[in-house]
């Protein structure tokens, strides 16, 4: 139900938050989850790179330490002899032979004489064939000023045709300086290949063995570029930034990003150098792929996740949201009914003052008449006294005239406020007590027909002197009362009312505890002898158009009219009766008006 003037519930209801928050909170928490992931994968990713690294670098140090075992016996070997002896002696190639035959980490092994003629190959008989080795970057680093361990470019064998990569170290005179003359062994390239390739099954990763002087690279997979007879530095792949983070963090792993000579794939690459005086570098090059997928796995479970907390969440939103409208039209549905009750007792209270204003005009209609007469009468018998000259006896008239138009003002204001809605007129609305139940006794004793006696007891000691409520109304509700009291008397009988004080620690249970503690009351009681009620009838007083008077006679609003009255000044009331045909008596206290509202 949509009320005039006012938005409708779904209108007033914002529910939209809770839908955008219904999606976007698992949205952000998935990302907080993907950035945490991928931050996690990351590390995870840089820790296996470092324990692979591990297991490669041991593998290159024990290769190139057997390689330097083989270097120093051959060296040991030659000492103190000539160039033309050593390549006289078959016992040196025999050694050689021993060597390469029970050194599987050796491919070969041999001697350069200082003019580049091969002296000693183990795979050769000796001596072996005149083959010009002088051009070959091995033989020309250990001629030169900076003779000592080097690792030639890949290339391919001129005597086998095998694909190896050269480490060589100068033979030294008796003084202690490079004669010119080399001593080499090789490795195979395949070898280390088919390592790494073992490593790195089912994986897009990238290991390789580098030149620590240029980051040439020696071994890898993917295989390096084939070499060929002559080959330069310039003709292969290189990792040569990677190779100088490494030199020069000679004792830690370091990682850097860098672009892949073998795939031309950007990859983070874990290096470290072989050792002190091994001038090679292991590395280990992640492939983007590997965390990516690994994250967008874990990714994949957790989207599943926040798409059913989304789901979950936007049900539930739906669900407050049809529970709150319902609400809402219900609030307002009582809302409604709410106004239209207090519109229903407003006009419940003008319907009675109207119908105790009949009542009482029926009542004093004999007044009225009475008055008229007297009147009507004087202003008679007043002429004639004037006509006569007898101005004594016509004042007396006159003065008799005005008393009886008096009584019937005074009884016509009385009417008039019982009729009037002043109640709405003031924030809050307050009366004399005593005063007022004064008036309305006077009013009763000229409307209530022969055998009603009426009593006023009123006691002014410690009596408020103001107490809250609209005079107008209270007078309408004592009219009533006294009406009801008579009506439960079909005989006859008499109607006391009575006015005194109630003190706060008398006053009784109901009325809200301030009031209780903090202020007098008014006690107004009015009693009848008449047929009185049982608990059955007592106890359902409370219910709305309940009345005792047989059909046709009463509506039962005149006590919810009362009700109301005493609710809104902040009263309280109670009906006892000692059970059927000994009376009942309506007890109302209200309480002394203070300086504020409410």
């Amino acid at each position: 139900m949509q009320l005039r003037g006012h938005p409708s519930p779904i209108r007033r209801l914002r529910f939209w938050p809770l839908w955008i928050a219904s999606v976007t909170l698992p949205l952000l928490a998935l990302l907080g989850a993907a950035l945490f992931a991928w931050s996690r994968e990351q590390n995870a990713a840089e820790a296996r790179l470092r324990t692979s690294l591990d297991l490669l670098h041991e593998h290159a140090l024990r290769a190139f330490e057997t390689q330097e075992a083989l270097l120093a016996a051959v060296l040991w070997r030659i000492r103190d002899i000539s160039w033309d002896e050593i390549s006289a002696d078959t016992g040196i190639a025999d050694m050689l032979h021993h060597l390469v035959t029970h050194a599987p980490a050796i491919s070969n092994t041999g001697l350069t004489t200082p003019d580049g003629r091969p002296a000693h190959v183990a795979s050769l008989p000796s001596p072996p064939p005149a083959v010009d080795f002088s051009d070959r970057g091995y033989v020309r680093h250990q001629q030169g000023p900076g003779a000592g361990p080097y690792l030639s470019e890949p290339l391919v064998t001129r005597l086998r045709g095998r694909r190896v990569f050269v480490y060589s170290r100068p033979r030294l005179d008796a003084a202690g300086r490079p004669d010119g003359g080399v001593v080499w062994t090789t490795f195979a390239q395949a070898d280390f290949n088919a390592v790494y390739a073992g490593l790195l099954a089912g994986t897009r990763d990238e290991i390789a063995l580098l030149r620590a002087s240029d980051g040439l690279i020696l071994a890898s997979h993917p295989p390096p570029p084939p070499p060929s007879d002559g080959i330069s530095p310039q003709d292969t792949a290189a990792l040569g930034a990677v190779a100088r983070a490494a030199v020069a963090a000679p004792d830690e792993v370091v990682l850097l990003h860098d672009v892949s000579p073998l795939d031309g794939q950007r990859r983070l690459y874990a290096a470290r150098i072989v050792a002190g005086d091994v001038p090679a570098v292991v590395v280990r090059g992640l492939h983007p792929a590997g965390p990516v997928g690994a994250w967008q796995r874990q990714m994949a479970g957790l989207a599943a996740v926040a798409a059913a907390t989304a789901l979950v969440l936007l049900w539930l939103t739906w669900l407050v949201r049809g529970g709150a409208i319902r609400e809402t039209e219900a609030l307002d549905q009582a809302r409604v009914e709410a106004e239209h009750r207090a519109e229903a007792e407003a006009a419940l209270r003008r319907n009675h003052r109207l119908q105790v204003l009949g009542e009482v005009v029926a009542g004093v209609t004999h007044d009225f008449r009475n008055t008229v007469q007297a009147v009507q009468g004087g202003t008679v018998l007043a002429r004639k006294a004037i006509a006569a000259g007898d101005r004594e006896r016509a004042g007396k008239l006159l003065e008799l005239m005005a008393d009886a138009a008096g009584r019937g003002a005074a009884l016509t204001d009385r009417m008039l406020r019982v009729a009037r809605r002043d109640g709405a007129a003031e924030a809050q609305p307050t009366f004399d007590p005593a005063a007022t139940l004064a008036a309305v006794a006077d009013l009763l004793a000229r409307t209530l027909p022969a055998g009603y006696p009426l009593s006023l007891d009123i006691r002014p000691e410690g009596l408020p002197a103001l107490v809250a409520g609209a005079p107008a109304e209270f007078e309408a509700v004592l009219l009533n009362l006294a009406f009801n009291a008579r009506d439960a008397m079909p005989e006859g009988g008499a109607i006391a009312i009575s006015l005194a004080a109630e003190p706060p620690q008398q006053a009784p249970e109901g009325l809200p505890a301030k009031l209780r503690r903090d202020l007098r009351h008014a006690r107004i009681s009015v009693a009848d002898a008449g047929i009185g009620m049982d608990a059955a009838t007592l106890a359902r007083l409370q219910e709305a158009f309940f009345t005792t008077k047989p059909p046709g006679k009463g509506t039962g609003l005149g006590l919810a009219s009362v009700r109301a009255f005493v609710r809104g000044a902040g009263g309280t009331l109670r009906i006892e009766s000692p059970g059927p045909g000994r009376g009942t008596t309506v007890t109302i206290w209200l309480p002394e008006a203070t300086a504020e509202p409410g």
